[in-house]
């Protein structure tokens, strides 16, 4: 699994997912399934947008 944590606004998840994927390859990863993201918390917990924490994954193997 290749992931990165991203804090702030889910507005900002394109971008996210695009520098991981442009990150996987570059470095010789190819990814293995969908995106699975985990919300460390929700709107609903936080004051601002700005403090949301999201962790976004993609399962990956070494290009052979």
């Amino acid at each position: 699994v290749v992931y990165l944590v991203q804090k702030g606004s889910y507005q900002e998840m394109s971008d996210s997912f695009m520098r991981l994927l442009r990150w996987i390859a570059e470095n010789g990863y190819e990814v293995m399934g969908p995106a699975i993201n985990i919300y460390h918390n929700d709107p609903m917990m936080v004051r601002s947008e700005d403090d949301l924490v999201t962790e976004v994954q993609f399962p990956v193997r070494k290009k052979a």
